[in-house]
């Protein structure tokens, strides 16, 4: 059975909010993570989340989560316009 799952909350509802890096490697790491949600209030918290993901994306580490999608700049500026 193939089965994907979309991770959610990967902040911990806020109570990882110091550990961005450390969720995001975790979730990256699970092979059956096939897109994952992040709540953010400020354009700030996109801008910060997009640079951790990217840097992230670019490591070696990671080269199997290519196959999840950077959010493009222009759908960040989206999303602060409806805040």
């Amino acid at each position: 059975m193939n089965k994907s799952v979309i991770g959610m909350k990967i902040f911990g509802a806020g109570a990882l909010i110091h550990e961005i890096e450390k969720s995001l490697r975790f979730i990256m790491s699970l092979k059956y993570v096939k897109a994952f949600v992040l709540g953010m209030t400020s354009k700030d918290e996109v801008d910060e989340n997009v640079r951790i993901y990217e840097r992230l994306l670019a490591s070696t580490d990671y080269a199997d989560s290519r196959r999840l999608k950077t959010v493009h700049r222009r759908d960040a500026e989206d999303a602060e316009k409806r805040l």
